[in-house]
């Protein structure tokens, strides 16, 4: 058996990143990755503007009594007429700093002293004598024109989209994703949309899955359920493997008189086996295999059935192996964070076992965890509230009130 790190290094040398890229808009980009360097077609701000609600002043002028010519609100193009000494120009906060001003005064540090018949400023004092440049954002202060804001292979976020938007660019060229399709193994499974009878079960996995990789960016199609069948695995198979580069299974991949999955996979489709068996709990019986079809390349993964299994071995192994695809320079794991354990956690299996954990803050804002529960692979509920995995060695025993590393892929409340 492969211990985990020596499978996702296999995983890593099995995998070559996607090349292909498609322009898409960016409303729609957030999690996907940049194909190339995004430039700046323009500064930002692309004008003088003004960081205060105040008054635009010559600094030559210092202080004293000013009369306002005119008002400058945001959006407004000031007129063209350079600021003569001793006027002023009143200015609000993002509004472009009219000609000849080379100061912004904030109105904390000045007194009106005079409005007009229609109520509006006349004359100002200013009690501050001003700076050169004071309370102005110049050209190109936040972002150059030409410079690099987004960097190749970059994730997209919801900021990074805000800057794209800033600067005009409507569109973006993002790696290609992988198509993904999942296959559901089983005589006893049913879809959750209908009537459950005796002696069947809903099938979990696949929506799990679906949800699961959906809350990550990737968008999978559900390709069915394959009885236990050598055929129906075949035929099932076939049909994923014509749309699809990208194949999740689950079950099918023990060592029951059922488990046709890895034995049609090679046998019918040539496919390369590179892993099959992992030193794990849950999720031992997992298949990472490599296949060529019509002439391209596709990835499967067959999961065990266990919900749990199931559950666990997406974030160890598929999602990761996603994010190699895309050449996503920013993953390099999930991030681990040092807990302390509410209660003691004990193995009796040889097995490293990957606990599902809630990670929390005490009153005195320090992480700790507690286990979920029963961590039985069957038992779905375990991985409900589960926010981390905490790696426990085979019959290995953690104590109440010691620190571990916890793998974190959840948020912390």
């Amino acid at each position: 058996m492969l211990e985990v790190d020596t499978a996702l290094d296999l995983i890593r040398h099995q995998v070559a990143p996607i090349e292909e890229s498609e322009e898409i808009a960016i409303e729609n980009a957030a999690t996907r990755i940049l194909a190339e360097d995004i430039k700046a077609p323009h500064p930002i701000p692309s004008f003088p503007a003004s960081i205060k609600d105040g008054y635009a002043v010559r600094q030559s002028d210092g202080m004293g009594r000013r009369r306002i010519r005119a008002a400058v609100a945001a959006g407004d193009v000031p007129d063209s007429e350079e600021l003569q000494p001793g006027e002023i120009i009143r200015i609000s906060t993002g509004a472009p700093v009219p000609a000849g001003a080379d100061a912004v005064v904030q109105v904390e540090d000045t007194q009106l002293l005079e409005t007009s018949e229609t109520g509006d400023e006349d004359l100002v004092e200013i009690l501050v004598a001003p700076k050169i440049g004071q309370d102005i954002r110049p050209i190109g202060s936040d972002i150059q024109a030409q410079s690099v804001v987004l960097k190749q292979h970059a994730s997209i976020t919801p900021a990074y989209i805000g800057v794209l938007a800033m600067l005009g660019i409507s569109r973006v060229k993002v790696i290609k994703r992988p198509a993904i399709g999942i296959i559901s193994t089983g005589n006893e499974l049913v879809s959750f949309k209908g009537p459950l009878k005796p002696g069947l079960i809903y099938d979990s996995n696949k929506v799990m899955l679906l949800t699961l990789l959906k809350s990550f960016g990737y968008i999978a199609d559900d390709c069915g359920i394959a009885k236990d069948t050598p055929n129906s695995s075949k035929s099932i198979l076939e049909n994923a493997l014509k749309a699809h580069n990208f194949i999740i299974s689950t079950g099918g991949v023990s060592m029951g008189e059922f488990d046709f999955l890895k034995q049609v996979l090679v046998e019918d489709f040539g496919a390369q086996v590179h892993f099959g068996r992992v030193n794990m709990k849950p999720g031992k019986p997992t298949v990472f295999a490599t296949l060529n079809f019509e002439g391209k390349s596709k990835i499967v993964f067959a999961l065990p059935g266990n919900p749990v299994s199931c559950f666990v071995t997406t974030l160890l192994f598929v999602l990761p192996t996603l994010k190699y695809l895309e050449n996503d320079q920013q993953f390099i794991g999930w991030p681990t964070v040092d807990a302390i354990l509410e209660e003691g956690i004990r193995s009796s299996d040889a097995r490293p076992e990957y606990v599902r954990v809630i990670v929390s803050r005490n009153e005195q804002n320090t992480l700790i965890c507690k286990s979920t529960g029963k961590q039985i692979s069957s038992r779905l509920t375990s991985t409900v509230d589960a926010n981390g995995l905490l790696l426990l060695p085979g019959r290995a025993a953690f104590e109440a009130g010691e620190s571990h590393p916890v793998y974190l892929f959840g948020s912390i409340f």
